[in-house]
């Protein structure tokens, strides 16, 4: 039985809605995005594509808003903050962590 992805999730206390999106709409053609969090918005997007890691995407835009509501995204820059959300995500998504969606 497929599961669905959570309308929405609570990061530190703040509800972020979570929404599957044809496109993520980034003008560079060689970067594949597959999900994105709009802090100010409280949104968090996820690609519909087929192929996409769903839950590990989900986790990894998590992990963005935690660095965002703690306040750690303006002591990073972005090369960095990637490196960072990326090896925690993979360490934490092959260690067995899942959320169902």
């Amino acid at each position: 039985m497929p599961s669905k992805m959570p309308q929405r999730i609570e990061i530190l206390g703040c509800e972020y809605q979570i929404q599957l999106v044809d496109d993520l709409g980034d003008d560079t053609p060689d970067l594949i995005i597959e999900g994105e969090i709009d802090v100010q918005r409280k949104q968090i997007a996820i690609s519909s594509s087929k192929g996409v890691n769903r839950e590990a995407v989900l986790l990894h835009e998590t992990i963005h808003g935690i660095l965002a509501q703690s306040g750690l995204t303006h002591q990073l820059d972005e090369k960095l903050e990637e490196s960072i959300v990326t090896a925690i995500e993979e360490g934490l998504f092959y260690a067995g962590y899942r959320r169902v969606v």
